[in-house]
């Protein structure tokens, strides 16, 4: 967040944590992210609300992001850390939220397949991350979705669990 922050000299350049304590949904921001002190919030944000306990219902949050997203216009990206085993009452409700939501969703499922209904999303893209993903993969999925559409971004491509068998470097046939 840090080194992001440094690189952002626009206030155009906003984060909004948001977390999945049903029914109360608490949203974080938007914080702009060319002040430190922007940056403190949203650290401070990611920490999760006193006496909550998490939820696995994901409609009530994404609400919450569609009217944020309406308030504040713009290029919006969502970006959503999830097993998406979802404990909505409606379980279509989740997904019709993101398919209203006005911008950008990145899905980062972690240690599960995302559902079909999130593939059939238009305006999403899923990353996969399992407990044998290379480290550092969460960090590198949330700072692809922070850089995506920002003039000048330079990412490396997120890669999936590597192959569990070392390869081998060719024989040399060489007399």
């Amino acid at each position: 967040m840090q080194m992001l922050s440094q690189w952002t000299t626009s206030a155009r350049q906003q984060v909004a944590v948001l977390h999945f304590d049903y029914p109360h949904v608490t949203v974080g921001g938007p914080h702009q992210l060319d002040r430190a002190s922007g940056r403190d919030q949203v650290l401070a944000a990611l920490i999760d609300p006193p006496g909550s306990g998490g939820s696995s219902a994901l409609a009530p949050a994404m609400s919450a992001a569609n009217r944020l997203a309406r308030e504040y216009s713009g290029i919006t990206r969502c970006t959503i850390f999830s097993d998406f085993e979802l404990t909505d009452l409606n379980i279509a409700q989740p997904f019709e939220e993101m398919a209203q939501f006005p911008g950008q969703i990145h899905a980062v499922a972690l240690n599960a397949n995302p559902p079909a209904r999130l593939n059939a999303l238009p305006n999403a893209t899923i990353t996969r991350i399992a407990t044998d993903s290379p480290p550092g993969l969460a960090a590198a999925a949330l700072m692809h979705s922070l850089t995506t559409g920002r003039r000048g971004a330079r990412r490396s491509s997120l890669r999936q669990s590597r192959a569990r068998e070392p390869t081998r470097p060719p024989l040399d046939s060489t007399p």
